[in-house]
């Protein structure tokens, strides 16, 4: 029994080789930082639309509510065009640039330009499902006066240390 089940076990999680191609295909997924510090929510909805085999446009949607869920803590609403890189069999190693915009409850709203640095991968037997990891450079203003600014290598959500997302292909 040990050895069909180490047999299934290795043929399940088989590497084969095979491009994806995701030209006008839409992907659903979240993407959350790490540490759940920064400005806007700790996590973003996404949706993701291939362009063409190297080019992504992707929209985000952050929502925090406060206790009792009578008024918004925080908001985050952005797009940002992704370009492949590198392009392997299951994965792509790519840059972008973002904006997004964040409503900070009581705090200043500001505006997050964004040029992350990632890749996305999946497994040669789930091509749908995707997984991505980016860090990168973020560039912070306020909206409202007095103005601030802020510049930092931080991940592809607004302030965050490190992003990972999930996303599924249909």
């Amino acid at each position: 029994m040990k050895k069909l089940l180490a047999a299934f076990a290795v043929l399940t999680f088989a590497v084969v080789a095979n491009a994806t191609d995701r030209t006008g295909a839409m992907a659903l997924g979240y993407q959350s930082s790490f540490n759940g510090a920064g400005t806007g929510a700790a996590g973003e909805w996404s949706v993701k639309y291939g362009m063409a085999s190297n080019t992504t446009l992707q929209g985000l949607f952050g929502l925090s509510l406060q206790k009792g869920g009578k008024a918004i803590d925080n908001a985050t609403f952005g797009g940002r065009f992704l370009y492949d890189l590198v392009e392997a069999e299951n994965s792509d190693f790519y840059t972008g640039l973002g904006l997004t915009y964040n409503y900070v409850g009581n705090a200043q709203d500001n505006l997050t330009f964004q040029i992350p640095l990632g890749f996305e991968f999946s497994l040669a037997n789930a091509p749908a499902v995707a997984f991505s990891a980016e860090m990168g450079a973020v560039f912070n203003t306020t909206v409202s006066s007095p103005k601030n600014y802020g510049f930092g290598t931080a991940g592809g959500g607004a302030g965050a240390v490190f992003t990972a997302g999930a996303h599924y292909y249909f």
